[in-house]
């Protein structure tokens, strides 16, 4: 594996994806709705999200051994490391409680209930995983997540505004659930449930056509956002979706080795930065 690639892992095993993600997209939209939010606003976020991500890995290994069989790379580092990870958790809560004092009352409320709603998933999800998740995948409702958490600062005009961060959402699920058609195989044996596993009729045809739609449906919205038209042109939005799209669609192609893929679909959805970059859109 290349030095690029450990470090890949590394940042997926800590968790620095999903926050990072989170916060590029708040810009993105940010620059879509022209509602910028405040840095105590993209603070929370990032914390939320991490916390998130964090606590339900953690919620996953409680009870399982060092040496557990099968575990995946990511849990196993989790369990080497769970005493330090809870420290940082306890720590960066309190910090995030401290910083929700400067959010408005209504913002505060509609925060307080995302919370509740994701922290009352996640714990029926891990009381009964087969009923919870097959019934609401957890590769939709992270993706549900994710826009919610992306649009609460964000949000100005619901007609206009909704329907893009409807289709962020789709774009989180749809990496959501690649990851876990690439290792359905491996969570048959641990007995995980996961989209793959729970609704295996459904992921023999999206094994087939998921990517190639990732692709053509980005390619359209890459060109559309690229040339600054159509409904998610300005502000760059349209050239992030799109880009974010085919990346995910090429990730079988350009990352052989399947331990790296779930970092590689995380980085895909990084894509507002690279338009920032090669696109000039700020």
């Amino acid at each position: 594996m290349t030095w690029f690639g450990r470090v890949l892992l590394q940042l997926h095993f800590l968790g620095v994806f999903p926050p990072l993600v989170a916060l590029l997209w708040q810009d993105r939209f940010a620059r879509f709705t022209g509602r910028s939010p405040s840095a105590s606003e993209r603070a929370l976020l990032g914390i939320a999200t991490w916390l998130a991500y964090t606590l339900d890995g953690l919620w996953d290994v409680r009870g399982a051994g060092e040496g557990r069989e099968g575990l995946p790379r990511r849990h196993r580092f989790l369990l080497r490391h769970q005493g330090g990870l809870v420290v940082a958790s306890l720590l960066l809560l309190a910090v995030g409680l401290g910083l929700s004092t400067q959010l408005s009352m209504a913002h505060l409320l509609a925060a307080g209930l995302a919370s509740g709603a994701v922290l009352a998933y996640l714990l029926l999800a891990q009381a009964a995983p087969r009923v919870m998740r097959g019934w609401f995948p957890r590769e939709l409702s992270v993706g549900l997540f994710f826009g919610v958490a992306v649009g609460l600062f964000t949000l100005r005009d619901m007609g206009r505004d909704l329907p893009a961060l409807l289709a962020f959402a789709l774009l989180c699920a749809a990496n959501g659930v690649a990851i876990s058609l690439d290792e359905e195989a491996e969570d048959r044996l641990r007995g995980d449930v996961t989209f793959a596993t729970a609704h295996g009729r459904l992921g023999k045809v999206l094994r087939r056509v998921l990517h190639p739609l990732l692709l053509v449906l980005g390619g359209g919205l890459l060109v559309q956002g690229g040339l600054g038209v159509g409904i998610w042109g300005a502000g760059g939005l349209g050239a992030s979706l799109g880009l974010a799209s085919v990346l995910l669609g090429l990730v079988p192609w350009l990352v052989r080795n399947r331990g790296l893929r779930p970092a590689a679909y995380d980085l895909a959805l990084c894509a507002p930065l690279l338009v920032w970059v090669f696109f000039k859109t700020t």
